[in-house]
């Protein structure tokens, strides 16, 4: 799919450890059972909610930003 001379870079994980640790700094991360997973949509929410379980292997609450 993507040529060889391409390299793709995922720094999702890099980003995740580095929110992390400024989170700790400033103690802002949150203490207790983590809450279910709310995602917000500017397209339309329905579609959203059909392929959410593909890309999250979940079903999840899904809101509109223009409502």
């Amino acid at each position: 799919m993507i040529p060889d001379h391409i390299s793709l870079i995922d720094t999702g994980a890099a980003v995740a450890r580095q929110l992390q640790r400024l989170l700790a700094e400033r103690e802002l991360l949150a203490g207790g059972p983590a809450r279910a997973a709310q995602f917000w949509t500017s397209a339309d929410p329905d579609h959203f909610r059909n392929i959410l379980p593909i890309l999250w292997n979940t079903a999840g609450v899904v809101r509109s930003f223009e409502g």
